[in-house]
């Protein structure tokens, strides 16, 4: 049976558990990019809850955010046409390094151009495998890699993306869809 002490301890790593497994956010909606900071300040003592829902930023000043969020290979090539990319399927590719994770890779051309796409089986096992990826790129975890240019990874939902190059456009609009690299070259 469960003392209280224990059953506290029991709900409390549960309740950290869930929250790692689904990759759930504490941010607050006013820190979403493209989100306007909402301040109740010149709002009437009456104010409804459409009125609080409404930014008091004027429209004009409002950057359009018309982002989709990245959970999944499917996500990635939408988010990549809708950014103006052409994206076509180019089969699919072997990591051994990543082959202990059960992960499929694919290949992607971007405006003519190769990505490779790693899809994990959810998000805490990426975020594991993608602590682990250098700084510069040339090893994951104990495995060192000889690229053939300068490896480019990043890391969103349940994918890691690579890109090997140094094309500043490629990269400039891969981060455009999945944020800041996870490599970092000079």
């Amino acid at each position: 049976m469960f003392t209280k002490k224990k059953l506290v301890y029991f709900v409390i790593s549960v309740t950290i558990t869930a929250f790692a497994i689904s990759g759930c956010s504490l941010r607050s909606k006013s820190d979403v990019p493209g989100s306007a900071p909402r301040s109740r300040e010149n709002l009437p003592d009456t104010a409804t809850p459409e009125m609080l829902a409404t930014p008091t930023t004027p429209p004009a000043t409002q950057v359009p955010s018309p982002t989709i969020e990245i959970g999944g290979y499917a996500e990635l090539v939408d988010a990549l046409t809708a950014a103006g990319a052409q994206v076509e399927p180019a089969g699919d590719i072997e990591q051994p390094v990543l082959e202990q994770y059960g992960v499929n890779g694919k290949v992607i051309k971007v405006n003519g151009v190769d990505v490779q796409v790693f899809e994990f089986k959810n998000e805490l096992t990426r975020k594991i495998v993608s602590s682990q990826i250098s700084p510069d790129g040339s090893s994951i975890a104990t495995t060192t890699f000889d690229w053939l240019d300068q490896p480019n990874f990043w890391a969103k939902g349940r994918l890691i993306v690579l890109y090997v190059g140094t094309d500043a456009s490629m990269i400039d609009l891969i981060s455009g869809v999945m944020g800041a690299p996870v490599t970092t070259h000079e």
